[in-house]
């Protein structure tokens, strides 16, 4: 970030007066005018508010030197130091030059700055391996021009583009660990960033653990089975839940346990899990630790659990206010409906694991999480337009009777016209008041109303 602070510490408070006192000439910006003509700023403060509303203006007089020419005649000495500061210090971006100016100013508040994410905790590497890290930055609400510089505070770490300014700006960042020991412990190494958004630098702390391959046994056999021993687990202890509450197999799943009542949920949910547990097992990124990828599992599980039951309800709602249909269809049942959305989250969940795991091959590790609200939500939506959809068979044929009765098609019609010709005269009476107004110079003045007799004089 360019600094002119070193050449003038901001605006001495004595001469604050001057920044909104009306000067003895105003300052007539290139265009911007109400008609297409300059806009005269008659204060040194309504000069800054309008090169910010204005920027292209505000570059073209400070770069040649007529703005800070001005602050010097109306005694404006110290802002016009920091104008003659910030263009010998223009750079590549013009809009920074300006930006740095109305800051030094210290008239207008600072542009907000967005950081996704504003760490990244915990990545595990592979010793040798490289890993791909992505940092979002985006200009938040308000005014200003968001711009800056990183910079990380070791060789090993690599950064791309080092500058960025705009609306929004996509970093790459490359950690390599070629010459890096394989610790029990986590590193941590920084990135800095020093922006328009804030005065001090920012620290973007990067967590990471090298680690080394796992053996083919534990690749195989262990990771397997202990995936599918906790996923059967989980699986069984929601399948005991239902038959606690004696929630019956369909007719059509009674084949895969005998419907004994007691049990048999704890066995069919018990294996489907414990299969999608120890294929997610086997396809675990070769870096990550057991209790990591359990731990990711769990919460990816435990969203799609909310998911699948939000749209279990939105569906059960809206087929039981149509009247078009009727029962569930394959003898489906309120709970059961629930229980294969708890059934099924699984499904999703391992199968984002899985994907992870084509992110971690070769030399190099792209940390690219698969965002779990964004896909539950589009399932959402999708059952939100599903429920629209229902509501509109069951409203929209009743309502289109009803338009296309005569009666109502008569009204109608009544209405339109009536207000058709009220809107008709509304607008004739605006233009001819406007064409008197502005374009009929032949208009007569209004007269002055006679004098009135002196009453008291005889």
């Amino acid at each position: 970030m360019t600094n002119v602070s070193s050449e003038m510490e901001g605006i001495p408070e004595n001469t604050q007066w001057t920044l909104n006192h009306k000067t003895s000439e105003p300052f007539t910006f290139r265009s911007g005018g109400f008609f297409g003509f300059g806009k005269k700023a008659w204060t040194i403060h309504a000069a800054i508010k309008y090169m910010d509303r204005h920027p292209q203006d505000g570059i073209y007089h400070l770069e040649n030197g007529t703005l800070a020419a001005w602050f010097e005649n109306q005694h404006g000495e110290a802002i016009a130091n920091l104008a003659r500061a910030a263009a010998r210090n223009r750079g590549i971006d013009a809009r920074a030059m300006l930006e740095t100016f109305l800051l030094e100013t210290g008239l207008l508040k600072r542009p907000r700055m967005l950081l996704k994410p504003r760490k990244f905790d915990m990545i595990y590497i592979l010793s040798g391996q490289k890993a791909e890290l992505l940092l979002s930055i985006r200009k938040g609400r308000g005014r200003g021009h968001l711009f800056g510089t990183l910079h990380a505070n070791e060789s090993r770490v690599r950064v791309l583009p080092s500058r960025f300014g705009g609306e929004k700006s996509d970093i790459s960042i490359t950690l390599d660990t070629a010459n890096l020991p394989i610790t029990t412990k986590p590193q941590q190494t920084l990135i800095t960033i020093d922006s328009s958004a804030t005065e001090e630098s920012i620290d973007i702390p990067i967590r990471f653990k090298v680690v080394s391959r796992p053996a083919p046994f534990i690749r195989w056999v262990i990771r397997p089975l202990v995936g599918s021993l906790f996923a059967g687990l989980l699986g069984a202890i929601w399948g005991a839940l239902f038959d606690w509450y004696h929630v019956l197999l369909p007719t059509w799943l009674s084949y895969a346990a005998p419907n004994v009542g007691i049990g048999s949920w704890t066995i069919v949910i018990g294996i489907f899990w414990a299969i999608l547990g120890a294929l997610r097992g086997l396809f675990q990124p070769l870096s990550w630790p057991v209790l990591y990828a359990l731990r990711r599992c769990v919460v990816r599980i435990l969203t799609w659990s909310a998911v699948f039951s939000i749209n279990s309800a939105i569906l059960l709602y809206a087929w039981k206010h149509t009247s078009r249909f009727g029962p569930l269809p394959w003898g489906l049942s309120q709970s059961v409906l629930f229980l294969l959305a708890l059934i099924f989250a699984i499904v999703p969940a391992a199968l984002g694991e899985i994907w992870n795991e084509h992110s971690t091959r070769g030399n190099t590790v792209v940390q690219s999480e698969h965002p779990l609200i964004r896909q539950g939500l589009l399932i959402l939506v999708v059952m939100l337009a599903t429920l629209l959809a229902l509501g509109a068979m069951n409203v929209g044929d009743p309502f289109i009777e009803k338009i296309q009765q005569p009666e109502t098609s008569h009204e109608i019609q009544i209405w339109r016209e009536t207000h058709l010709q009220d809107l008709e005269q509304t607008i004739d009476v605006w233009i001819n008041q406007a064409v008197i107004r502005y374009y009929d110079k032949r208009a007569p003045s209004r007269t002055p109303a006679p004098e009135r007799p002196n009453e008291s004089n005889p």
